[in-house]
């Protein structure tokens, strides 16, 4: 039956694009997307966004309370995420306790900025598990194309180092990629 054959392809496709905890576009379908609107601003000099996101101490969730409780924390903490992010932004789990904005158009800088700042307060309410209030704080690192990167990959390196940085100076922080951290 061509029916359940296609049926079985989309749900591969799904698979392999999809986060299975989130539901989110995965690593792999963000740098799809963000090599195409790469490609696209390079023949409209536009510019393009990366913002890289990670949980600070979200690990300590984890151990104190179980793989279990941190999933469904991390589940909310997507949702939350994901509803202060505008349409057509891509919003993406790309690892553990971390996820990723690709933000396109001509102002990229000042938008990544102001979604940033809508994700942070999307997340002022704390988690209310077992009883307890888990309050989660946010690193960021943002990178521009053509600024900082002309690949999708690089853009999402560059975001990532400039999270890394954040992180090193106590977390809390959102900051912009600076050419001397690669």
């Amino acid at each position: 039956d061509v029916s359940d054959q296609r049926a079985m392809e989309l749900a591969l496709r799904t698979a392999a694009s999809c986060d299975d905890l989130t539901g989110l576009p995965n690593r792999r379908a963000l740098l799809a997307q963000a090599q195409d609107a790469i490609d696209l601003a390079r023949v409209s000099d536009g510019v393009v966004g990366m913002v890289f996101i990670d949980l600070d101490r979200f690990s300590t969730i984890n151990h104190s309370l179980g793989h279990g409780v941190g999933d469904g924390v991390l589940m909310e903490i997507a949702h939350r995420l994901e509803s202060a992010v505008p349409a057509p932004y891509t919003f993406a789990r790309v690892g553990g306790d971390s996820f990723a904005l690709l933000i396109d158009g001509t102002s990229a800088r000042l938008e990544a900025h102001t979604v940033t700042s809508a994700m942070v307060a999307s997340l002022e309410q704390p988690f209310i598990v077992h009883g307890e209030e888990i309050r989660v704080r946010l690193s960021v690192g943002i990178s521009v194309c053509p600024d900082d990167a002309r690949r999708g990959d690089d853009l999402l390196a560059h975001a990532e180092a400039a999270l890394v940085t954040s992180k090193r100076h106590g977390g809390g922080r959102v900051l912009f990629f600076r050419s001397e951290e690669r």
